[in-house]
């Protein structure tokens, strides 16, 4: 499913840069590989209307001033002149400008066809906005809600763990292939720790207070691995739901199925080990050869718009002890840990205790003051951070009320092109909540 989306945006971008307008695409539903051979091009294939809303994905493109056409308005198939990209050498773009007195072109998957710098500038807006436009149609969206629904309704804490299983048997056969190419390199990075799932959970700290969906199209799983897996998840105490345990999910194509299972992730708690990562991240400042010579480092998120030129005056005195974050009543934490002053000396001489601190957590990243870097900071430094709070007016929010002497503005939520598609479409993206 993945592959595909990404075929779509490939093929948007390639569009733009070829002053072309795209068709939208059929979408293969099987997306099973079992041999090193291309899916069969007459591999059962539905309209994108089947998985995700049409009219959005046109409108959201459109803000963006690409049109794309719905393949049923556009010419028939005898109309177009295939282009095969196998036989082209050199830049795809440059190589099918050569056709450009072709009215009407075809061309294969185009997949990682395009060079990075093709992404660059006004076609990096056109790769976010559809991406984020595909959204599920509406029977999907409301199958996804139930499910999300039902699998907060059995956690105390109104949360679940999101786990994909890439344990189909296509993936087995794949993975075997791919460790035994006979070219000297060892590839022993395809299929690790997935018959020990419930180790590497136990691993991130993950509880077993709370549920855990595992993912996969299980149609297609072997089945005493299927209960192999299941025995040890149950073992370590995890109530595990998957596809099976909903009847509008396990009926459904491999496709649809993994298009379900995607945006269930976007609900769970622990969609991502990623996220958790980049929330800690910023404990290594100290560490960062290129601030030795700096006593303070104003750490910032990558969502946040500097409103002025930020200075040591910009500070109240005295500075922070250690970390100094900004006061934020609206947050459940009370602060905005997005931006932070860092004491530099005094984070790099409390480094390892702080780091043993966090790694030895029995249940990071959750702490007692807090989820995440932020609540670690509180348990640890104690009063010193909760003394060192920055004004609330340092920084604001779009949700809070204006502060127009705010030195940065933190995007949490909606970003930029986010409000600005907003304003020209007046539809509210799909992953966000309509009510911000």
């Amino acid at each position: 499913m993945s592959n595909q989306r990404l075929s779509v945006v490939y093929g948007i971008v390639l569009a733009a840069e070829l002053g072309r307008i795209p068709v939208i695409p059929g979408f293969i539903l099987s997306g099973v590989q079992w041999s090193t051979k291309d899916i069969a091009a007459n591999d059962k294939s539905v309209h994108m209307e089947e998985l995700y809303d049409v009219d959005y994905f046109k409108l959201m493109l459109d803000s963006v001033g690409m049109e794309v056409l719905d393949s049923r308005d556009a010419p028939p198939i005898s109309a177009y002149t295939f282009v095969d990209m196998n036989s082209l050498q050199g830049d795809l773009v440059e190589a099918l400008h050569v056709h450009r007195s072709v009215n009407h072109m075809s061309i294969g998957c185009t997949l990682f066809k395009l060079d990075g710098l093709y992404f660059s500038g006004r076609n990096n807006r056109i790769l976010w906005t559809a991406l984020n436009a595909m959204r599920p149609n509406k029977n999907i969206e409301k199958t996804v809600t139930a499910i999300t629904k039902k699998l907060k309704s059995e956690s105390p804490n109104k949360r679940f763990t999101f786990v994909h299983l890439r344990i189909e048997d296509d993936w087995v056969l794949h993975c075997i292939r791919w460790s035994h190419i006979p070219d000297g390199v060892i590839r022993n990075n395809c299929y690790n720790n997935t018959d020990t799932i419930d180790l590497v959970l136990e691993g991130l700290n993950v509880k077993n207070t709370d549920p855990v969906y595992v993912a996969s199209f299980w149609d297609h799983v072997d089945s005493g691995t299927e209960k192999a897996i299941m025995k040890r998840l149950a073992d370590a105490g995890y109530k595990v739901f998957t596809s099976r345990n909903f009847k509008k999910v396990a009926s459904r194509d491999r496709e649809t199925n993994a298009m379900v299972d995607y945006e269930i992730k976007y609900e769970s708690i622990y969609s991502s080990f990623s996220s958790v990562q980049s929330d800690f991240v910023r404990m290594d400042l100290p560490l960062l050869p290129e601030l030795e010579q700096h006593m303070y480092v104003l750490y910032t998120q990558p969502d946040v718009f500097f409103n002025k030129k930020v200075t040591v005056s910009s500070f109240s005195i005295p500075l922070p002890e250690v970390i100094g974050m900004v006061a934020d009543p609206s947050s459940p934490s009370g602060v905005d840990g997005s931006v932070s002053l860092i004491n530099l000396p005094k984070a790099r001489k409390t480094y390892t205790l702080f780091k043993d601190f966090v790694l030895n957590h029995t249940d990071c990243p959750r702490f007692d003051k807090g989820p995440g870097v932020v609540g670690a900071y509180y348990e640890f430094y104690g009063d010193s951070v909760t003394n060192d709070l920055m004004e609330k007016e340092f920084a604001a929010k779009p949700t809070n009320p204006v502060e127009l002497a705010a030195n940065v503005v933190h995007f949490n939520g909606p970003k930029p092109h986010e409000y600005w598609d907003y304003v020209q479409s007046g539809v509210c993206p799909a992953h966000l909540d309509p009510n911000v």
